[in-house]
């Protein structure tokens, strides 16, 4: 996040903060109104805003920092952090973002009376630069949806899970994830292993007794070395088998349909 320096004097000497090069007081709104209250970051930036934008934006007056405007409020959140909540706020496009900011963001929704429901529909600034990440991250960002109980996101970001494997799950990701969601992730990719098996052809039947070969001694092809061959045109939905009967299920343009209603 950028941010400039503002000059001002302190008991006769030039001293400078930092301010939001987006939310500083020449950032007016509609009206020609400049902001009328400052919110100060853990990293000691400043954040120009407008109270009465933030306080119908929240049920507990932002956390309690703006029951008095006249003086500025720290806020335990980093700049980053507050700034991408406040391109939530104001419906404007975020900049690129880590993982650990959103998660953040995510976190301070509650605290500071912001609403999950409204701030983490699948068209708000925080749910599209989850999903915009979740092709590359898909636990992390599962994780974060699953977590904060947003049903529909979580079942967009769902078929972007199947390229990984269920055992690099830790006990903390499981608690994070909780019960229901782990539950609807795990039915998920064993529905993928019964699509696959459904659409494989069975084995060839076995040819007649000959007199250089009997039914007794002749090789039967398993399904796994049958398998190989058909599935070659779905290399790019589908990993080889990692042992006879057991497959990895990677993520598949024809069959992604994501969580189910379990």
């Amino acid at each position: 996040m950028q941010f400039s320096s503002l000059l001002f004097e302190n008991d006769g000497a030039p001293s400078s903060v930092r301010v939001s090069t987006r939310f500083n007081f020449d950032f007016l709104s509609a009206e020609g109104d400049v902001p009328d209250a400052l919110l100060v970051t853990h990293d000691n930036v400043h954040f120009a805003v407008f109270a009465s934008k933030l306080r119908a934006a929240s049920f507990n007056d932002f956390g309690g920092l703006l029951l008095s405007s006249n003086t500025p409020s720290s806020i335990p959140l980093t700049s980053s952090v507050l700034n991408l909540l406040l391109h939530a706020i104001y419906g404007l496009s975020a900049a690129e973002y880590t993982r650990e900011d959103l998660a953040a963001a995510v976190e301070a929704l509650q605290p500071l009376g912001l609403s999950k429901e409204a701030y983490m529909k699948t068209t708000s600034t925080l749910s599209q630069e989850i999903l915009r990440r979740a092709p590359s991250a898909p636990l992390v960002c599962y994780k974060l949806a699953a977590h904060a109980g947003i049903e529909e996101l979580a079942v967009l970001i769902s078929p972007y899970t199947l390229c990984i494997s269920l055992n690099v799950l830790t006990d903390e990701d499981v608690v994070c994830i909780g019960a229901h969601y782990t539950r609807r992730l795990f039915f998920l990719h064993i529905d993928r292993v019964e699509a696959i098996k459904g659409i494989l052809l069975p084995p060839p039947e076995p040819h007649s007794s000959s007199s250089t070969c009997d039914t007794s001694s002749a090789p039967r092809t398993s399904l796994s070395q049958h398998s190989r061959h058909i599935c070659r045109p779905l290399a790019s939905g589908f990993s080889a088998p990692n042992a006879p009967g057991s497959w990895t299920i990677a993520s598949s343009n024809s069959l992604l349909t994501g969580l189910s209603s379990r």
